[in-house]
């Protein structure tokens, strides 16, 4: 009888059920990030800062192993290069415009 092969996940690919179902839900604002270390993994916890309310709100938590805690990092990193770049190049700009105000002493 021969052994069938392991199905092999590659996590660089995306298939377009995958991608349909990742819109399938609700996406939550999220502008408070933070990071647990665990035994089992890292739990990255996602909340809320919303303007005259401490704290701030819960919005949901994962936990990833940490191969897939480094994955996402890597994911994270190469999808942002190029608004990294843009982001460095608005700056300096910006800078250039900042209209210098006279000190009262001079």
């Amino acid at each position: 009888m021969a052994t069938e092969e392991p199905i092999k996940f590659d996590p660089t690919i995306v298939t377009d059920d995958e991608l349909r179902e990742s819109y399938s839900g609700p996406a939550s604002l999220s502008n408070r990030m933070l990071i647990t270390k665990t035994p089992a993994g890292v739990r990255l916890t996602f909340m809320e800062i919303q303007a005259g309310k401490v704290p701030s709100v819960f919005r949901t938590a994962v936990l990833l192993s940490y191969q897939d805690a480094i994955a996402l990092r890597d994911l994270i990193t190469d999808q942002l290069k190029e608004i990294e770049a843009q982001l460095k190049d608005v700056v300096p700009e910006a800078e250039k415009k900042a209209v210098e105000v006279p000190s009262k002493n001079g």
